[in-house]
């Protein structure tokens, strides 16, 4: 496999993935929905993310090591099923500091804030190279390097939309913040499948 092929399959599985919690948060936003109903409609929807963004991945994967119809599958829908569940953590993880505090950090200790801070912060950056770990360690050696390159890949990656959409005037129309989300989204998944992309050929290349 080359570093590419999973750069664009990365790519193309985000920025379709990011689509669904996209129109999912548009939708609740346009109907007033509660704080809390948002927060869980989210979480599925980046559920639904995750698993496109994993039949992507799963199938580059599965092309790359799999010997047989079955053996591919079965990549395919465990890579699929991991980084799905990766990212319905990921969602809550990001979504219970807003749903806790609910905009009112000062009710909080300050010590609760900077523990939790810390431990949603390493959680946030460890749930999806471990979850794809899990199975990528049954078809590679060494496939814990995939950990700590997926946990710098991501909030990398997640930057950039970030970065991207505040840059956005307050006042601009709504096709320019489209035009830079499916910007940043290609940016994003660039990121990501570049940094994880390069571990995964370097892995393929070791003994099994």
């Amino acid at each position: 496999m080359h570093w590419r092929r999973w750069t664009i399959a990365t790519t193309l599985g985000e920025l379709l993935g990011f689509a669904v919690p996209a129109l999912v948060g548009a939708t609740l936003g346009a109907l007033e929905v509660p704080q809390l109903p948002m927060a869980a409609g989210l979480v599925l929807a980046g559920a639904g993310e995750g698993a496109v963004l994993g039949a992507f991945q799963g199938r580059s994967l599965a092309l790359a090591v799999a010997t047989d119809d079955v053996t591919a599958a079965k990549i395919r829908r465990d890579w699929t099923r991991a980084t799905a569940a990766a990212a319905m953590i990921a969602w809550i993880l990001g979504m219970t500091p807003s749903t806790v505090l609910d905009g009112d950090p000062s009710a909080v200790a300050p010590a609760v804030l900077i523990v939790g801070g810390v431990v949603l912060g390493l959680a946030f950056l460890l749930v999806m190279g471990v979850a794809q770990w899990l199975v990528l360690r049954r078809v590679v050696a060494g496939a814990w390097r995939w950990i700590p390159a997926s946990a710098l890949a991501w909030p990398l990656g997640v930057a950039v939309p970030v970065v991207a959409l505040m840059a956005v005037p307050d006042g601009a129309p709504m096709a320019a913040h489209a035009v830079v989300g499916v910007l940043a989204g290609v940016a994003m998944g660039a990121v990501v499948g570049g940094i994880t992309g390069r571990t995964l050929v370097r892995l393929l290349a070791r003994p099994r």
